[in-house]
C-alpha cells in the first residue's frame, strides 16, 4: 500500500486516543509519508515523523505521568498577569527534545527528506494561523521542541512569547487541520477526537463555565468548518475519549486503557468502512 498522508487533531491528554487509532491503522500496514497536527495532535504528528511506531508512542504515553511536565511559576498569577503564562514549559520541552534526540532529530532539518511535518500555531498579535513546515528554509534550523511547545501552549506556557508575536495553542484558529494536505495527490487519514457530548444536538448553556466552554469550542470549531468540503473528510476516525477533559493530567491506567482502546476501536470500524477505498 502507497504512503498517505496522516492529520491528527488537538486535544490534550485525551491524544492517548489518537495513538489507540494510529496503532489500529499500523497494524492494517498503512504508513505516512507526511503528518500534520496542533497541539496534542502535534506531538503524535511529530514523534511519528521522527520515526516512532504506534507502539513505541503507547508505551511512552501509557507510562508517562503528565502531571511531572508541569513546572508552575510561582506566584503563578504574577506571571500569568506579565508574562501570560503559568507554567515555565521547561519540562515539556525537555521531554519532547529528548524524545525527538533518542531517534536523531533535534531541528526540522535532520528529518528524512522523504517526510513531511507540518505543525499549527496560533500567532494572536497578528491574527493568523501560522504553521511551521520542514520544507520552509527559514525553518530547517529551527528546534523541533520549540515548535510542537508553541502549538501546544494552551497551559499558558511563558516562553509563548517573543518580540512583536504572541504564538499561542495552534487549537484556537485550527484544531483539525485537514487544509494542510488539501492539495494532496495521496489519500489523507484524519485522526479526529468526537465525544458522545458533542455529537448530541446542542443546547443552551446554564452556567458561566458552560458559556465560555460553549464558546471556545464554537471559536474553534468555525476554523475547520470549511475543510468539510474536502475531499478527504470522509477518511476521519471519530475517536470517542469519553467524559476524560482535556486538561486533565493526571490518568489512572484505567482511563490511559480507555482512551487507547477507544481509538483502536473507531479505527477498527474505520478501516472495517473504508479500508478497500484507501486501497484502490
Amino acid at each position: 500500500m502507497a504512503a498517505l498522508k496522516g492529520v491528527f487533531e488537538g486535544g490534550g491528554i485525551k491524544g492517548i486516543g489518537l495513538v489507540g487509532a494510529l496503532t489500529r491503522v499500523e497494524k492494517k500496514g498503512i504508513r505516512f509519508n507526511g503528518v500534520a497536527g496542533t497541539s496534542a495532535g502535534s506531538i503524535v504528528a511529530a514523534l511519528c515523523a521522527a520515526g516512532y511506531t504506534a507502539q513505541e508512542l503507547k508505551r511512552i504515553l501509557t507510562e508517562m505521568d503528565f502531571s511531572q511536565l508541569l513546572d508552575p511559576s510561582w506566584p503563578k498569577f504574577y506571571d500569568l498577569w506579565i508574562h501570560y503564562g503559568i507554567y515555565k514549559g521547561k519540562k515539556l520541552h525537555g521531554w519532547i527534545y529528548e524524545l525527538s534526540r533518542n531517534k536523531g532529530v533535534v531541528k526540522f532539518r535532520d528529518f528524512p527528506h522523504n517526510m513531511d511535518l507540518q505543525i499549527v500555531a496560533s500567532n494572536l498579535a497578528k491574527k493568523k494561523r501560522p504553521w511551521f513546515s520542514i520544507h520552509l528554509p527559514t525553518q530547517r534550523w529551527t528546534s523541533l521542541k520549540l515548535f510542537v511547545c508553541l502549538s501546544g501552549s494552551r497551559c499558558f506556557l511563558k516562553d509563548a512569547i517573543g518580540g512583536n508575536t504572541v504564538v499561542v495553542d495552534g487549537g484556537i484558529v485550527s484544531n483539525y487541520p485537514l487544509w494542510l494536505f488539501r492539495d494532496s495527490r495521496v489519500p489523507i487519514i484524519g485522526f479526529k477526537l468526537v465525544s458522545a457530548e458533542e455529537s448530541r444536538m446542542p443546547h443552551p448553556p446554564t452556567s458561566l463555565v458552560g458559556y465560555l466552554s460553549v464558546l471556545l469550542g464554537t471559536m474553534m470549531d468555525a476554523h475547520d468548518k470549511e475543510d468539510e468540503k474536502n475531499e478527504w473528510w470522509a477518511n476521519t476516525i471519530h475517536v470517542n475519549p469519553g467524559h476524560i477533559p482535556a486538561p486533565q493530567f493526571s490518568l489512572t491506567p484505567g482511563e490511559k486503557a480507555f482512551l487507547f482502546n477507544s481509538g483502536y476501536f473507531a479505527a477498527t470500524q474505520f478501516l472495517d468502512d473504508r479500508g478497500k477505498h484507501l486501497s484502490e
